[in-house]
């Protein structure tokens, strides 16, 4: 089902309002994206990030911090900084508007974890890839506090 995802047409982000109408379609197309391995459908990639980017930019209910340490997570790709910020996003929508942040990142780094396992065009990262093995060994949260500043 998430990947039948089609972007809605004819956004319009202005009131407080209209930003809740499209918190479902936010999370469908986080799991697209998360499902969609980078280098697949690259046109519809960027139609749902350029949607999703749309939302968190104005959003009044999700406010994400980029510190340096997501910086050096996303930097040789900038698809896992978006994923970053779905993921983020999200969680928040999910977990009823959470304000917790590092449970935000946690989540978020969960996403970024998923696409790099997926391979595709992605270039590899020894910072994620400590993520993932932080993941699999099911540590990513302690990772997440000593590399993220949480």
């Amino acid at each position: 089902m998430a990947q039948q995802f089609d972007v809605p047409s004819n956004v319009k982000l202005e009131a407080k309002e209209d930003y809740t109408l499209y918190e479902k379609d936010i999370i469908a197309a986080t799991n697209w994206l998360e499902i969609t391995p980078v280098g697949q459908d690259d046109q519809k990639r960027k139609e749902v990030s350029s949607f999703v980017l749309q939302w968190i930019t104005g959003s009044p209910t999700v406010n994400i911090d980029i510190n340096t340490p997501v910086g050096k997570l996303t930097e040789k790709n900038p698809d896992l900084l978006l994923m970053f910020m779905a993921g983020y996003s999200r969680f928040v929508l999910e977990n009823n508007y959470e304000k917790d942040k590092f449970k935000c990142q946690v989540a978020a780094v969960k996403s970024v974890v998923n696409l790099y396992n997926l391979g595709g065009s992605l270039k590899k990262n020894k910072f994620v890839q400590k993520a993932v093995d932080a993941d699999k060994q099911g540590t990513l949260e302690n990772w997440v506090r000593q590399n993220l500043g949480q």
